[in-house]
């Protein structure tokens, strides 16, 4: 599970270098993505800690669908524009999946 959990943390840097290069004819789109890899980070450094609070816990998919639903939909929203992008938006949804957040 570490492993899966440093892989996740890899791939979000990636995507946050990844993001920084690209231009994003969409505000909001670009704030749909902040605001999920904010939930995401979030989420990791509970887990870190070992912290049980309701609002993060990770067993309940209810609370992991928002996020990986937003980050569906950026990745088919940059998918033209910004194919490489989406990849990654892509795996960061696999990584979350793999390490049961």
């Amino acid at each position: 599970m570490h492993d899966e959990v440093q892989k996740l943390r890899e791939t979000l840097a990636t995507l946050h270098a990844e993001l920084g290069t690209v231009e994003s004819g969409d505000p909001e789109v670009r704030r749909m993505l902040m605001s999920a890899l904010q939930d995401i980070a979030t989420k990791l450094e509970a887990r870190s800690a070992g912290t049980e609070v309701d609002a993060l816990a990770t067993t309940d998919d209810t609370l992991t669908a928002p996020v990986t639903e937003q980050l569906a939909e950026t990745a088919r929203i940059f998918e033209v524009e910004h194919p490489t992008l989406a990849a990654t938006v892509r795996s960061v949804i696999e990584a979350l999946s793999r390490a049961g957040i």
